[in-house]
């Protein structure tokens, strides 16, 4: 016997702008600590002048704890599996517009369970609101 448990988990394919996928993100919506963790860690991106003179696998390193911590094990090489996270796209590090995109996604659905909650939780109180 098992346990199964539907995490609900939120695959996007990251494309470029000829449709070619260069990256997925496997998060999951529900995941409220994501918000938590990312405000936790935010500080300790890596600037520029932090990353100067180490290798690319060192800054790597630098980021790919940071983005793991916050959006879960395994997140960063499936992200950034053909793009680096610095390049920049938009005028923006590309991994800018990718952790903005989940924080986005995240956000919208606490506002949601929130809504959801306070229109229950109102069926229950209504009645003693004078």
């Amino acid at each position: 016997m098992a346990l199964v448990i539907n995490r609900e988990l939120t695959t996007e394919e990251i494309k470029d702008q000829d449709g070619n996928v260069i990256g997925t993100m496997v998060y999951d919506k529900n995941d409220l600590g994501i918000l938590s963790r990312y405000d936790e860690k935010k500080s300790s991106f890596p600037r520029a002048e932090d990353i100067q003179g180490l290798t690319m696998q060192e800054a790597n390193g630098k980021y790919k704890d940071i983005i793991d911590y916050i959006f879960g094990n395994g997140f960063y090489d499936n992200a950034f599996s053909t793009i680096h996270p610095l390049t920049m796209v938009e005028g923006k590090p590309f991994c800018i517009i990718v952790i903005t995109h989940v924080l986005q996604q995240v956000n919208e659905k606490l506002l949601k369970n929130r809504e959801a909650i306070e229109k229950k939780k109102s069926n229950y109180t209504k009645a003693y609101e004078k």
